[in-house]
């Protein structure tokens, strides 16, 4: 791989039209040749540490520590500390993708006998409804198989919609993600996707708590 530097060019610089700016700073990045595969690593890398940055300036202006993604975001815009939070973000991504109860779409036909075309099919209309989530990694996305109680449901379950609906008020994808993946004060210690078959609506509620307890912070 060639030695050049990346080149940073802001939209400010005049590379891009005045008519573009509107609605911020706008970034070009030029790096030099390499795979495809080795361009969707830099980018993730550059999605996670976006991610860390963006969910600091809120605080950094305001004072507050929680993100939209659910971790806490650095109390300051040092560059250090947005690097160790990007190094823990991407490793709480990598322990959820390695436990199982994220697949990819192939996967999840697997696991519900249904056809890859008409899963294709569920799974744009459950996404576009909200009924469903997927987080991405490496260009690969990956869906919740607790969202389809047993495994053999073909759609998703009405008690993860629920959950679903109230998270999202202030949760992205990986936030929610998280959430469901992290032991939960409400529960018991318990994590909610292990609790979401057998008691759905303590996970209702416990997902209410989580979004009360953010907008009172």
């Amino acid at each position: 791989m060639s030695a050049k530097k990346i080149v940073v060019r802001r939209g400010s610089d005049g590379y891009t039209p005045a008519s573009e700016q509107a609605d911020g700073i706008q970034l070009h990045i030029e790096l030099p040749a390499m795979s495809g595969h080795t361009a969707d690593v830099y980018l993730d890398c550059l999605e996670v540490l976006n991610r860390v940055f963006l969910g600091a300036l809120p605080q950094a202006a305001a004072g507050t520590e929680e993100t939209v993604s659910g971790f806490s975001a650095p109390r300051t815009l040092n560059p250090r500390t947005l690097f160790r939070e990007a190094v823990m973000l991407a490793e709480a991504r990598q322990l959820i993708l390695q436990d199982g109860d994220w697949v990819t779409a192939a996967g999840l036909s697997q696991l519900t006998g249904l056809e890859p075309a008409a899963l294709a099919a569920g799974l744009r209309a459950w996404l576009r409804d909200g009924r469903l989530i997927s987080v991405s990694d490496r260009s690969q996305e990956y869906f919740p198989v607790f969202a389809f109680g047993d495994s053999t449901k073909c759609q998703p379950t009405a008690e993860f919609d629920a959950v679903v609906k109230v998270l999202s008020k202030k949760k992205d994808s990986w936030g929610i993600a998280f959430w469901f993946a992290s032991s939960n004060h409400f529960l018991g210690g318990k994590r909610p996707k292990d609790l979401l078959r057998s008691t759905p609506e303590r996970v209702r509620c416990a997902a209410e708590e989580e979004v009360a307890w953010q907008l009172d912070g």
